[in-house]
């Protein structure tokens, strides 16, 4: 393989990933929206529901487990964020690791996926990125801007997951919590 080869393979492996942030952002950013408005619905359901001593319990512990899926979505937002701000360097450091075999090797397997990145499943293109992330991880002091990137990426379908699955329960607790207090 030629070094002309290798950087257009590094191109490439960049291309995608930042195809990937660019679909991922705005779904981020929805979902984080809709993680809000349930913690701000089930704190208030809370906050009316309860009496006496378990109100002032609410108040504090149920800040902080509303909280948690909405700041689980928006961190995902702001570091998919910060990864397209940092896109335009990311060719340039695949390129200066294109020397490592295990990161070559990554590379080759991403740009040779078949699926297209604007067509395929968002948890599967995390998925993949995967491997370049631990053929990545042993540069990820020097090259600060591709390892926080990939990390945005392969992060995304944990942090989603965290914020999908808190705001549904918190949705559940907002429709038991006015129930039970309507039958009080």
């Amino acid at each position: 393989m030629g070094m002309a080869n290798l950087q257009d393979i590094a191109q490439l492996a960049s291309d995608r990933i930042g195809a990937v942030v660019g679909r991922a952002r705005p779904v981020a950013r929805g979902v984080a929206l809709l993680a809000s408005a349930c913690g701000g619905l089930a704190y208030l359901v809370g906050a009316l529901v309860f009496r006496g001593s378990w109100r002032y319990a609410w108040l504090v512990v149920g800040l902080i487990i509303c909280a948690a899926p909405a700041w689980a979505l928006w961190q995902a937002f702001r570091r998919l964020q910060k990864a397209t701000e940092a896109l335009p360097r990311t060719a340039a450091e695949l390129q200066s690791l294109t020397g490592d075999r295990t990161v070559r090797d990554a590379l080759y397997t991403l740009v040779e996926r078949p699926d297209d990145a604007a067509s395929a499943p968002l948890i599967a293109l995390g998925k993949e990125l995967n491997t370049l992330r631990s053929a990545v991880s042993s540069h990820r002091k020097e090259l600060f801007d591709l390892w926080e990137t990939i990390t945005a990426v392969t992060a995304l379908p944990g942090l989603m997951a965290l914020g999908i699955v808190g705001s549904f329960g918190l949705l559940i607790f907002s429709v038991v919590a006015v129930l039970v207090g309507l039958a009080v």
